[in-house]
């Protein structure tokens, strides 16, 4: 009797636990294609839901900022500022890089985003003080 118990109460975690992830695979592929499709809207709903980290990663080992960054045709230049101020603010992480070793701040550089690198300059700038006055 016990042992049926256990094995019903374990087969239901299991499958709770394999829904989450199905649902967090799902999340991350919308958000990294409304990043993909310059639809800064749907990924700023994604990532304010809270679902998903700002440090999770693509196929390629891109965080959404890393992913941001990598695209160079963006019709949407306000939309894409404003999601990478919610990256910065929600404590994106600067330094991971993806599979090509590069991070997002190579990508700015080498894509000319002038716009993001004050914003990305003014925040480290930012966390520096903060560390310094404690």
């Amino acid at each position: 009797m016990c042992l049926i118990f256990l094995e019903k109460y374990f087969g239901k975690l299991k499958s709770k636990k394999s829904l989450k992830q199905q649902q967090y695979m799902y999340d991350r592929e919308m958000l990294f294609t409304a990043i993909e499709m310059d639809n800064y809207k749907l990924a700023t709903i994604i990532i304010t839901a809270g679902t998903l980290p700002v440090t999770c990663i693509n196929i390629s080992g891109a965080t959404p900022l890393t992913a941001v960054c990598q695209e160079t045709l963006c019709l949407n230049t306000k939309g894409k500022l404003k999601f990478v101020k919610l990256l910065l603010k929600r404590k994106t992480s600067l330094e991971m890089r993806d599979i090509y070793g590069k991070t997002a701040h190579d990508y700015i550089i080498e894509n000319g985003f002038a716009d993001i690198q004050q914003l990305y300059e003014a925040h480290l700038k930012s966390a520096c003080q903060r560390k310094d006055s404690k």
